[in-house]
C-alpha cells in the first residue's frame, strides 16, 4: 500500500464509522397523549368524547395505547359505563377518539368525576402529557335551571 493511499483509507473509515452511527441510533418517537387535561358533560348527554392524539412531528408507527377509566366522585355502572381499550395507530395517523357512555341516575347530587388513564404503549411512541383526564359530569337539571 502507497503511503498516500493511508489518509484516503482512514477518511473512508471515519465515514463508514460515522454511517453506522446513524443507524444504530434509535428513530425519534411519537409524543401520545390526551386532548386535554379536563373534559365536562353532563348526565343528560349520552356520550363524552376524547380525543387521543399523536404529536411532535414524529411519524412513526404502527403503535398501540390503552386506555381505561377510573372512579372519583362518579361511579362505574352508576354515573357512566367503565371503558378500557386498545387503540392502534397506522402510520400517519394523529388522533382516535374514545366514547364513553354517561348515564343518568336521575339523582340530584353534586358534580361527579372519573379518571381516563392512557398506558402501556407499544411501538415507537413515548407517553406526552396529559396522559389523565377527568371527566366531570354536571347534573342536568342544574343546567336547565340556568
Amino acid at each position: 500500500m502507497k503511503t498516500n493511499s493511508i489518509p484516503l483509507l482512514l477518511a473512508s473509515i471515519a465515514a463508514f464509522a460515522m454511517t453506522m452511527t446513524g443507524y444504530s441510533q434509535s428513530p425519534p418517537k411519537v409524543t401520545v397523549r390526551l386532548g386535554q387535561a379536563i373534559y365536562w358533560t353532563t348526565e343528560g348527554n349520552d356520550t363524552v368524547w376524547l380525543a387521543v392524539e399523536c404529536g411532535n412531528g414524529v411519524d412513526q408507527g404502527p403503535f398501540t395505547v390503552e386506555y381505561a377509566t377510573s372512579d372519583l366522585t362518579a361511579r362505574a355502572g352508576l354515573d357512566y359505563e367503565t371503558a378500557a381499550g386498545v387503540l392502534t395507530f397506522a402510520p400517519g395517523e394523529t388522533n382516535k377518539t374514545v366514547a364513553i357512555k354517561v348515564l343518568n341516575d336521575e339523582l340530584q347530587e353534586n358534580e361527579e368525576s372519573f379518571g381516563v388513564t392512557l398506558s402501556n404503549l407499544t411501538g415507537w411512541a413515548q407517553m406526552g402529557a396529559p396522559a389523565t383526564a377527568t371527566v366531570k359530569i354536571l347534573q342536568d337539571t342544574v343546567l336547565r335551571a340556568l
